[in-house]
Formats: C-alpha cells, structure tokens, sequence
C-alpha cells in the first residue's frame, strides 16, 4: 500500500524541524565559542593592565582581582575572593566604608562613583599605605549591581608633585624674600609672575597687576626708553633702566630696573627686578647740592657759576647773543666781621643774598664768588641794562637795615661780553671794573669796556 499523502507532509515538517534545530544549534555553538574567546581576550586584557581592575557586589564583596590589583596590594586573587573592600582601605576609611555603600544604596548619592582620577588611599596586606587614583563606576550584570574599580598606583606621581610643589614653595619663599619688586613679562609687556613686594610697592592687587601691562607703571614720558630696554632684553639678552615707578596712588618711586631674557615653555619671557633708588637718588641729589652749592648763603658755589659761565659764554658765541657780568662786593665787610663777631658777618652775607634775590629775573644766576664778593650771570643784557640792574641791587643794600649791624652798602663792576671772549677774560674785565668801584670811593657802579 502506498504512503498517503499525510505521510510525506509528516515526514517534510519532520525534516524541517530537524534541520532548524541544527541550525539553532549551530548558531548557539558559534555564539559560545565567540563568548568563549571573548572571555578569553577579557582576561587577557584584565591579566596584562597596569593598572589594579576590583570588581565588587553591592553588598561590597570582591569578585574578581586582576594581577595588576595583586601587585599593587600583595594579596593573591583567592585570597580576597568574597571579602569586603574594607580589607584594601587604611581607617578611617575602612570603618566608614559599609555605612557609604549603604547611604549609596538608600539614597543614589555618591561620593566617589564617576570621579575619575579621585585620589584615594589603599592598604597592602603587609599594612603599608599607598597613595591611588581611583575611577568607580557601576554595571548591572545578571540582574544585580556590580562596582568595577580602576585604581592606579599614585606613589611616584605624588611623589613627583610634592616635590614640585616643595620646589615651587622655595621659589615663592625666594621670590617673595626679594628686597625689590619682581616680575615676569612677555613680549606683550603682561605679567605673568611678580613678587609680593610688587604689590606692596605699586599699591595694586594681583588681580589688578594681571589685567596690567609694564607701561601702566611709568610716567608717558618713560614709556619710549622702557619700550627700547625691553626690546633690547628681547634682542640681546639683557638690558637696565632707570625709570620712575607710578604707584596705584600716583606717587613717583625711583627705580632701578633689570631684565633678562629667558625661554619657558619654548617661548621668550623677561624676567627682572626693581630696586628702589630713592636713597641713593637722595643721596645724589645731597652731593651735587653741596659740590654746586655755597653752604653759608645756599646759592650756587664758585665752581658751579664758572661752568654754567663757560656754557653761556659758548651759547653767546654761537648765537651773537649779549651776555654780562656783574661782581659786586659788600664795603668795609672786615669791619663788620671783627667788630660783631663771624656769626654776625654769615648773617650779613645770607641777608645780602635775600636783598639781591628779589631783583633778579628767572634766567639770571647769582653766586657766591668767595668771601664777602657776589657775582651775577645776566643772559640777553648788555652793559646798559646790567649797569640799571646794578644800580638798583646797590640801592636795595643801601637802603636796607641789616640786623645786628644797621647800613651796608656794596660796590658793583659791570662787564659785557666782547664777541669771541674767553670767559677769564670777561671774569678779568668785570673784576678790573669793581677794583676801580672801590678806588673811586666806594657804594657806586662802574663798568668796564671790552
């Protein structure tokens, strides 16, 4: 009897079921194996990483432990396999540990879930504290929660920074024990580093100073020779500048500045000093005052009318313009001396000097030419407006009533400037007119023709 046809339909869903089940089985076959070699290359990954990988429960039990973990804190994987983290914490960490996850768990704040690089401290099984970085995060794996954690060993990196830091301390204790105010600038003439006693000095904030550049600081009349110092520094590795510092409140310090070139980070910078010269400056000032200056009558010395002559005298010869000369010289001032005493003389000659002053225009200079003689330097004057001059000083010192000694009166030489004159000779000239003053009686104004 033949096969019916329910038969062959049986025995074709039969075979189709057969060959599906192969495939799936095939299928699943596959899938394993690249599970399998997955895994595989995962624990090869986890076997060679520098870094230490912990997985953990959510109750904060270990589950796996790389080498690298082994390494870092002695343990082998077996030995820690089930335990909780606390055994890998110093305290005070490893008592708080359970009361974090279980906060974490009640209330989803972390403290230290997806901080990447949190630095953390770890136990080694010998009990020795290494300083990590940890990055946490968090997986669900079948079901239930997992904590995977990537922690590196921080002891060489926190070593390295503490010694910078250690370093960069140093250079601030160095920089800021600077008796002067130092700076760092670059091309742009902005500030980079300075000093406290910058800001001391200036009166400016650091924040102030950083949102500054170097011209801010000076007078606009500076502001040329500090731009050509800071190019130089730039060019030619170094430069100086004496310069007034402008303070916040508008004071005017001088300063002694210095720059050097030097390269950071691949890039030109200056770096330098301010010294305050205000001592010296005062100093300086002290000096020239006393080389150029009579100490009794507090007007210019011999020394310093002859050089400001020559350089009149120079200026006349070149530009044709009239120049004179006037020496005069108080009359019977021996007298004066050893009848009232030396004391009583100074006073006369200061108070002679405050009766001649008020005369006297802006241009004209008078000195203390030696003992009780006066000369008067007169620029743009000839002999006819020296000889008025003269005569009205000779009236001022008649007329005046001199403490301590009552009248004086004074003999007066006048001498024009002969073009091509030397300044001996008009000095000469001047000093023959006086001579003939006071031959011919004294208290009276003579000139002297060149």
């Amino acid at each position: 009897m033949a096969p019916s046809a329910l038969f062959w339909w049986l025995l074709a869903a039969a075979l189709v079921l057969a060959l599906g089940t192969g495939a799936w089985g095939l299928r699943q076959w596959r899938r394993a194996r690249r599970l399998a070699a997955s895994e595989v290359r995962l624990q090869a990954l986890l076997a060679n990483m520098p870094s230490a990988v912990i997985t953990a429960d959510e109750l904060g039990r270990i589950q796996s432990f790389n080498p690298a973990a082994e390494r870092i804190f002695g343990y082998r994987a077996e030995e820690v396999a089930g335990a909780n983290l606390r055994r890998l914490m110093p305290e005070p960490h490893r008592s708080q540990h359970d009361a974090y996850i279980r906060r974490y768990l009640e209330t989803g704040e972390p403290r230290v879930l997806g901080r990447p690089g949190y630095e953390v401290t770890g136990r080694r099984k010998d009990g020795t504290v290494v300083p990590l970085q940890l990055s946490l995060s968090e997986v669900a794996i079948g079901g239930s929660r997992q904590f995977i954690g990537v922690l590196s060993d921080f002891s060489a990196h926190k070593a390295l920074r503490e010694e910078l830091e250690h370093e960069a301390s140093f250079a601030n204790a160095v920089i800021n024990s600077l008796p002067g105010a130092f700076y760092l600038v670059d091309r742009e003439m902005r500030y980079h580093r300075w000093n406290r006693n910058f800001e001391l000095v200036t009166g400016y904030s650091g924040e102030e100073i950083a949102a500054m550049r170097a011209p801010d600081f000076f007078d606009p009349a500076d502001h040329e020779p500090q731009r050509a110092a800071i190019e130089e520094v730039f060019s030619e590795g170094q430069s100086t500048l004496e310069a007034d510092l402008i303070t916040k409140g508008g004071n005017a310090i001088p300063h002694f500045w210095t720059g050097f070139r030097v390269e950071l980070d691949g890039a030109p910078y200056l770096v330098g000093m301010g010294i305050d010269i205000s001592e010296r400056k005062a100093l300086e000032a002290e000096l020239i005052q006393r080389a150029t200056t009579d100490p009794l009558t507090g007007i210019p010395n011999r020394q310093h009318f002859e050089r400001h002559l020559e350089r009149e005298v120079a200026q006349a010869d070149r530009t044709g313009r009239m120049l004179a000369l006037i020496m005069a010289d108080l009359d019977h001032f021996k007298a004066v001396n050893d009848g009232n005493g030396h004391e009583v003389g100074d006073a006369v000659l200061r108070e002679a000097v405050s009766v001649i002053g008020p005369w006297l225009r802006g241009s004209d200079l008078i000195a203390r030419w030696g003992g009780e003689e006066f000369m008067v330097l007169a620029p743009e004057t000839g002999a006819e407006g020296a000889g008025e001059l003269a005569e009205r000083l000779r009236q001022a010192l008649e007329t005046h009533d001199f403490p301590g000694v009552g009248a004086m009166t004074a003999s007066f030489g006048v001498a024009e400037y002969a073009p091509g004159e030397n300044p001996g000779s008009l000095v000469r000239r001047v000093d023959a007119a006086l001579y003939r003053a006071k031959w011919e009686g004294r208290n009276r104004v003579m000139d002297q023709p060149g």
